[in-house]
């Protein structure tokens, strides 16, 4: 599917044209927000050291890689999860750039090479998958 593709033919096919494009935190983990318990609703985010301004599905994407992304994340988000082909390829795009950042930085720091490597054995069979 994306096997020989240049970058440009990979966003296109991915339905990534720019639209989308919006602020994200790219970081939501346990103390980067605060909970309204009697809502069960973020209330407030408070942590955006690696916010940016992007497609929303990276921030998905991010969750899904550490397992966060669930049916009571999206009831409090309040909007549904697009499930789209194109959706689902920038899903696996931005999956991999979330393993391939932390598996050098697990190396670099002198971590974890075996999670590093671990990383990108995970990225080399999504990557596969797209082919």
């Amino acid at each position: 599917m994306l096997k020989d593709c240049t970058i440009d033919q990979v966003l296109r096919k991915a339905g990534f044209d720019g639209s989308r494009v919006r602020p994200i935190g790219a970081g939501l983990y346990n103390d980067s927000y605060i909970i309204d318990s009697d809502r069960g609703r973020i209330s407030a985010i408070l942590d955006f050291d690696r916010g940016l301004y992007g497609d929303p599905e990276l921030e998905f994407a991010v969750l899904d890689t550490y397992g966060y992304s669930t049916p009571d994340f999206f009831e409090g988000y309040a909007k549904p999860r697009p499930v789209d082909t194109d959706a689902q390829i920038r899903q696996r795009l931005y999956m991999v750039y979330e393993l391939i950042k932390y598996a050098f930085i697990r190396v670099a720091r002198g971590k974890s090479m075996s999670t590093g490597r671990s990383h990108v054995a995970q990225c080399k069979r999504i990557l596969k998958e797209l082919e």
